[in-house]
């Protein structure tokens, strides 16, 4: 790469220790030294640098060179190297050290200015309650009660921006990228994650989405063989309507007041009802008790094109509660001995979607500069990378 002759003089300044050796590990798959060397410079300035974590910060913090600037960029934007495999190591390497609870599929909205970034278009973002000029990233989180972290990452890319050969060409999206919804993406870097990487045990995965799209990726998990949980955001009578679907069986709970509501005994196997009651209760019980109607139905996909999932289930979990307007659903294809565990795996997508909100000033996770498909990705590789090295090391100071 141009620029590139003076990497080791450079480098030199950099030194040798853990994040060394990290980054040869990881980044071995990369066919060249200066790769390599030039990830670990761009993996020292996620860490080192505070505030944004631009390549310019990232040169003159990690080398006090900014001349390296031009050899940076090249590295993240123009260089082609795979991801795959770095990403294939790192979600290894999670697995081991975190042994999730859950995969959490997440979105990550990227405020971007102009309109020439790869994917960048306004999106309203619910949680900010306006329109944001941004790119949408979706990954799959491993988490557990201590920690998460990115296992995968996939860019939302919309038809206007698909079908513009001009700024395919431009940003370099590869012929092979075709129009998906984030459901869609989601199903693919799962397929990705245990197919081609092998990654297992698989947890539950765990979302939230609107009706169509719940049912969608709940229908998609069934024929992979995945346990999932997906929280429908929005009105459910959609899914009890829908002519894919048949109700097999329903039922529904006496009410419940939250002054009343006790963790699941695990010792009384003859009633795994109780466990539904707790689903979702966040109530605080010290403030005023509220009046809980939980019901659950089995429903039947009535799949033309795949007849195995008719021998298949999944339970639509309703709550409502008295006073309140809108009540709270979930799909699932969690056995009912599996239920009384759903309240700590919902936990997982609070937790996570905290988490990742973190990545996004800890580690740089906003602040990619270049316009490119194949430079988001590989930023967004560095970013878990250094997300991983932060953990390991975390981990190494508990176990002290």
């Amino acid at each position: 790469m141009p620029g590139e002759e003076k990497s080791e003089e450079t480098y030199s300044s950099v030194g040798c220790d853990g994040l060394t050796q990290f980054t040869r590990t990881v980044f071995g798959s990369l066919p060249r030294a200066d790769q390599r060397r030039w990830a670990e410079v761009y993996l020292r300035g996620l860490l080192k640098v505070q505030g944004r974590k631009s390549i310019r910060n990232i040169a003159d913090a990690v080398l006090a060179d900014t001349s390296a600037t031009q050899s940076l960029q090249q590295f993240v934007n123009q260089s082609p190297w795979d991801w795959g495999p770095v990403r294939a190591r790192l979600a290894s390497s999670a697995h081991r050290l975190i042994r999730p609870t859950a995969w959490v599929i997440e979105n990550s909205v990227i405020p971007k200015r102009g309109e020439h970034s790869v994917g960048v278009e306004p999106r309203f973002v619910q949680y900010q309650g306006r329109t944001v000029n941004s790119q949408l990233g979706i990954s799959i989180v491993a988490a557990d009660d201590f920690g998460c972290f990115p296992l995968n990452w996939r860019l939302h890319l919309s038809n206007r921006w698909l079908a513009d050969q001009n700024k395919r060409a431009r940003t370099r999206i590869p012929d092979s990228v075709e129009a998906c919804s984030e459901m869609e993406l989601a199903l693919e870097m799962v397929d990705e994650l245990t197919t081609e990487w092998g990654i297992s045990p698989v947890p539950p995965i765990v979302t939230g989405a609107k009706p169509d799209d719940a049912l969608t990726l709940a229908e998609g998990l069934l024929r992979r063989s995945r346990s999932f949980l997906i929280q429908v955001e929005g009105n459910v009578d959609t899914l009890l309507g829908s002519p894919s679907l048949a109700v097999q069986t329903a039922c529904s709970f006496p009410p419940i007041r939250t002054d009343s509501l006790r963790r699941p005994d695990r010792t009384c196997q003859d009633r795994p009802q109780r466990s539904l009651v707790v689903i979702g209760s966040t109530a605080n019980t010290r403030r005023q008790p509220q009046v809980h109607h939980v019901t659950t139905a089995l429903l039947r996909p009535q799949s033309r094109a795949n007849r195995n999932l008719e021998e298949a289930s999944i339970r639509l979990i309703r709550e409502q509660t008295v006073g309140r307007r809108t009540d709270r659903s979930w799909l699932t294809n969690l056995p009912a001995s599996a239920i009384r565990d759903m309240t700590t795996i919902q936990r997982m997508r609070h937790y996570t979607r905290s988490a990742i909100r973190q990545f996004e000033d800890r580690f740089g996770l906003r602040d990619f500069e270049g316009r490119s498909f194949p430079g988001w990705h590989h930023h967004l590789t560095l970013v878990s990378a250094a997300a991983l090295f932060s953990a390991l090391g975390e981990s190494a100071r508990q176990s002290a």
